[in-house]
């Protein structure tokens, strides 16, 4: 018995060498192994077949491979697994099993980091978008996620191109008397630097901006059309060349590692993976950094009406919703493993089809049929029967 067990679905105490009578103990299952020598933890893995990862893990080592790591035949007493019904669901509880396990260096023991996101701090004097990993909250407004930081200063450059933001802010520690920079003399920013736009103006500029990064873009460019076209009419080709650079810049933010990028608030998802089964699912409700237990349903969904708009009303499907509006309206869990939490999510929504299953971003009007079709869409790469299923007709009563 270790102080972890509790954790864990089972547990084997590995007698001698590993053999084939031991190994038919173990599940062949997705999930999550602990491999331990006493009450000490040598190995926390995740596995889509936790027998055959065992069995790869304690087997003989080649020679090669002493001479690289120990080997884990002498050592390992006993190992405990957890199953899991889809890929997430297996990283979330590696993530939580090393958290309670290594509480000083659970980080070491997973293979994802935190996401990357882009923050404003409307009270500096000068405020200017900045990548970081880090989540400083307060009035500081956060957009994201990237998964790579390279994305993140990318996202800030085409922000700057599209407003005419400063790209070199030692300029502005003398505004409004500095020389303009490179972009100024260019036209490529607001020239705040040397007077020539007052700071209300470029304010309004860093709104504008951090409105288009919240998501709401098409008044942005229905505007730059209206001032490219205002601008030729006017025969002014230079200032209608500059919009229409300024527009093409636009098309940047269409790139999929920009997908998903909205106000950290807005950090809501539904998360569906496999269950364990063909007629299983489990669904994750994630805000922000706090991820609660998964809900499970059956599959297919039972119809409870031919009517569209409520065929799913009332049933599982129904509960979810209604448990995810509780959910959304209370305040995200902070603690020191939320960064990785919504790391782990942000990996997924960049995953392949069969990897990610479904993820979709929460919205308070969602509706039970909205969601079953999204489900319905994706049930072979959740590996689901497609086999519908209905409610018992109700017997009438009288005579």
């Amino acid at each position: 018995m270790s102080k972890w067990d509790f954790m864990f679905d089972g547990r084997l105490e590995v007698v001698g060498t590993l053999d084939d009578g031991q190994l038919a103990g173990i599940p062949g299952k997705r999930g999550v192994v602990l491999l331990a020598a006493g009450e000490a933890p040598i190995q926390l893995i995740t596995a889509a077949n936790i027998r055959q990862r065992v069995k790869t893990r304690l087997d003989e080592p080649a020679d090669d491979q002493l001479k690289k790591s120990a080997d884990l035949r002498k050592i390992t007493t006993s190992v405990s697994w957890k199953l899991s019904g889809g890929p997430f669901e297996a990283d979330l509880c590696l993530l939580e099993i090393a958290r309670a396990i290594w509480p000083d260096k659970y980080a070491g023991q997973i293979n994802w980091k935190a996401p990357w996101f882009v923050h404003l701090d409307p009270g500096e004097k000068y405020p200017r978008f900045r990548r970081s990993r880090t989540l400083p909250g307060g009035a500081i407004r956060s957009f994201g996620p990237f998964i790579r930081g390279s994305d993140a200063e990318g996202f800030v450059t085409a922000l700057s191109d599209a407003f005419r933001l400063c790209r070199d802010h030692r300029c502005l520690s003398n505004a409004p008397h500095a020389q303009r920079c490179s972009y100024g003399q260019m036209n490529r920013c607001l020239p705040l630097c040397d007077g020539t736009i007052d700071i209300d103006r470029y304010l309004r500029a860093i709104d504008d901006a951090a409105e288009f990064a919240s998501g709401r873009r098409d008044v942005l460019a229905g505007s730059l059309r209206e001032e490219m076209k205002q601008a030729a009419g006017e025969l002014a080709f230079e200032r209608a060349a500059a919009i229409k650079a300024r527009l093409a810049r636009l098309d940047e933010f269409e790139k999929p590692a920009f997908k998903y990028v909205r106000p950290v608030e807005e950090f809501k998802f539904l998360v569906v993976q496999p269950g364990g089964g063909r007629r299983s699912l489990r669904v994750f409700a994630i805000n922000g950094g706090s991820i609660p237990a998964a809900a499970r349903l059956k599959y297919p969904f039972p119809v409870s009406s031919d009517d569209v708009s409520d065929k799913y009303a009332g049933g599982e499907l129904d509960a979810l919703i209604e448990q995810m509006k509780t959910i959304s309206a209370s305040a995200p869990r902070i603690d020191d493993a939320s960064a990785l939490r919504m790391g782990l999510v942000s990996r997924y929504l960049f995953s392949g089809p069969k990897r990610r299953g479904l993820i979709v971003r929460w919205f308070d009007s969602m509706a039970p049929g909205w969601l079953a079709a999204r489900i319905q869409a994706v049930a072979s790469d959740l590996n689901l029967s497609t086999v519908t299923r209905k409610e018992p007709k109700r017997e009438s009563g009288g005579s």
